[in-house]
């Protein structure tokens, strides 16, 4: 269950229903501008995607973690379907705690 799921349905318990939440991600546009400038300075020009995986999360977050083997299988995913792949590995601590 989503965390905002999980704070409607305690609003809920008090009395209080949330009917019309739209929880669409939306990017502003200068921050989409900064990323596709960022990716136009590069020496190299990327004609497939570039997904990068960043394990674990933050101790605060803790009900975001997902356990190690659920990003080995995705990673082995885009792998098999030859997308371009990059890792993060600032986290690794963070997996094993």
């Amino acid at each position: 269950m989503s965390r905002f799921k999980k704070s409607f349905a305690l609003l809920k318990a008090v009395g209080l229903e949330i009917n019309d939440f739209n929880t669409r991600l939306t990017i502003p546009p200068k921050d989409c501008e900064y990323v596709g400038s960022f990716f136009n300075t590069l020496p190299v020009k990327f004609k497939r995607p570039l997904i990068a995986i960043h394990p674990g999360t933050s101790p605060k977050t803790l009900n975001k973690r997902w356990m190690p083997d659920r990003y080995a299988q995705l990673a082995d995913y885009w792998f098999a379907t030859s997308m371009r792949r990059s890792s993060s590995h600032g986290a690794q601590a963070s997996l094993n705690r």
